[in-house]
Parts: structure tokens; C-alpha cells; sequence
């Protein structure tokens, strides 16, 4: 990923970045958390069919992150964690990515005599990336950087939510970046389209 923030402000100790950035962090997932209420959906759906509890699959984007993708339903949302790592000791090259995302169906629309539906969706999350790379061809000069990605957007799950089968996410998000996990330099806001295939069980 091309590097477009400015330099970290390094003025504060590592402990406390350590501690602000874990402080922001919890408390952005208890907001998204919160979002799901207290109440709960049956089992079953109209059709009498019983409605899945997990999803997997792989999603692609800012908030929702890259990556392998498990999501969780609870009543007429869900809680999606998704993660990627990447490290190449040679090149001196790391590249992590996890998030925490709550979605919640808004509404459901049936297609093709109800076998198969779309799904119109709320979104918000926290994403977290760490980079590591080397800035020269010797691989002897190593950058490191922290970011964190938070929003909250609408989407499309098409084929089969609150089934079994396969789905199809399209999201945009109303995106806000920061620098560093103590996330105290903010960098930009901006709307930007997410994606994503899971597989209902």
C-alpha cells in the first residue's frame, strides 16, 4: 500500500500510545457492540426454514479490512471479524489486518419466486493495520506503520441472507482514518466501497 500520512508524532512514551490506543480501541467495540440492542429474532425464518448462525468467506476493503472473513449472527444482525497476515523475513516485509464489524438487515427483499433475496444493511466497524517494509533496494531500511480505519455505511448482501448459501456484500462506508494506534492523528474522511463473498451455515 502506497504510503500517504504524514510522519508519526513520536512525543508521547510508548506506554502511553500503548494505553490510549487500547482505551479508543475497547471503546470503539463496545459502540459497535452496542449497536445490536438487547433483542433477539426466532430461529426460524417466514419460510419455516432455520436461519443460519455462522458465516465464512473472504472480504475486501477499508473498515471491514482483507481478508478471511467469520461472521456471527445474532437476531436480525451480526458481528463479522475478518484477518490477514502477511510476513516475508527476507525482504523485511509484514502486513497484518483485523477488524470488528456489526451489521444489521434493515430490510429484505425477495427475487426469482423467493429463492433467492437481497438484503439492504447497516455497517460499522474498526479496522486495524500494522506495515513493515523496507524503503531502499538493500532492504536494510525499515519503515513501520500503524493505522486505524473506522465508519459506518450502508450495503447490499445478495442471494441468501438469513439462509443457508452462498452471499454477496457490497458496502460503502463513510470512512475515517488515523494514524497510529493510539489513533491521534486523524488523516482523512471519505466514502469508499467495500466487498465481500460468505458462505451461510
Amino acid at each position: 500500500m502506497v504510503n500517504v500520512y504524514s510522519q508519526i508524532d513520536v512525543s508521547m512514551t510508548e506506554k502511553e500510545i500503548m494505553n490510549n490506543g487500547i482505551s479508543k480501541l475497547l471503546v470503539s467495540g463496545i459502540l459497535i457492540c452496542g449497536l445490536s440492542g438487547v433483542a433477539h429474532a426466532a430461529e426460524q425464518d417466514s419460510t419455516g426454514a432455520e436461519k443460519p448462525r455462522h458465516a465464512v468467506g473472504l472480504s475486501a476493503g477499508w473498515v471491514v479490512a482483507n481478508g478471511l472473513s467469520y461472521r456471527r449472527y445474532i437476531g436480525a444482525g451480526f458481528l463479522q471479524g475478518t484477518f490477514v497476515g502477511m510476513i516475508d523475513k527476507e525482504a523485511n516485509e509484514e502486513y497484518l489486518d483485523l477488524s470488528l464489524s456489526y451489521g444489521r438487515y434493515l430490510n429484505r427483499f425477495e427475487l426469482l419466486e423467493g429463492r433467492h433475496s437481497v438484503g439492504v444493511k447497516m455497517i460499522a466497524g474498526v479496522e486495524a493495520e500494522h506495515e513493515k517494509s523496507a524503503t531502499n533496494f538493500y532492504f536494510d531500511r525499515i519503515e513501520t506503520n500503524h493505522y486505524i480505519n473506522t465508519g459506518l455505511g450502508l450495503g447490499l448482501d445478495v442471494g441468501n441472507p438469513g439462509r443457508r448459501g452462498l452471499l454477496v456484500s457490497f458496502n460503502l462506508i463513510y470512512t475515517a482514518s488515523f494514524k497510529g494506534f493510539n489513533a491521534r492523528e486523524f488523516t482523512r474522511l471519505r466514502l469508499l466501497p467495500t466487498a465481500g463473498i460468505h458462505f451461510n451455515f
